[in-house]
């Protein structure tokens, strides 16, 4: 369902050439220590926290991970069936979803994950990270998300320094 690989698969012709940018910036878990991590992410912004929290499960079993991703509706989450799987195996990692609305009537998922209804608010995020301010947040997801974020963090007083952000840009010719 990509824009850019369907595009890719149905134009790019054999022996065009497609022009890449190597990864850059520092929104990793190696120039940013934590010891207790929250990850918010939207939209596809999930991708870089799916990995981090891959890695930080696959390799230290006690890390502290609260993960609030926010979607349209259960259709529309990324990697699902994974996170749902990592929060069956690690009680550390605690998954929460902010659904902009419900599709279905049966629970699409066990005890282990919250889920709320609507944006992320003071309110919603209070209720499902209590203790957000003593976290590490790492930060992704489309522009006008992250800035509502940023906006929320703010208000709720937190240590700003304590917010990464991870922002998909194109480079300057």
């Amino acid at each position: 369902g990509g824009l850019v690989s369907n595009y890719l698969i149905d134009h790019l012709q054999p022996g065009q050439s497609v022009r890449v940018l190597p990864p850059t910036g520092q929104f990793n878990l190696f120039d940013i220590p934590a010891k207790k991590y929250l990850f918010l992410s939207a939209g596809c912004g999930i991708t870089p926290m799916y990995s981090m929290s891959r890695y930080l499960t696959d390799s230290q079993m006690d890390a502290d991970i609260a993960f609030v991703h926010s979607a349209r509706s259960e259709a529309d989450i990324i990697f699902k069936s994974s996170l749902a799987t990592m929060a069956q195996r690690h009680s550390c990692f605690k998954l929460r979803y902010m659904l902009e609305s419900i599709t279905t009537e049966t629970l699409w998922h066990g005890d282990e994950v919250l889920h709320e209804i609507g944006r992320l608010s003071a309110e919603s995020l209070l209720n499902l990270v209590p203790d957000f301010a003593e976290r590490t947040v790492f930060l992704c997801g489309p522009e006008p998300y992250m800035q509502a974020v940023k906006r929320l963090l703010c208000e709720l007083n937190f240590d700003m320094a304590q917010l990464h952000h991870e922002s998909f840009a194109t480079a300057v010719k």
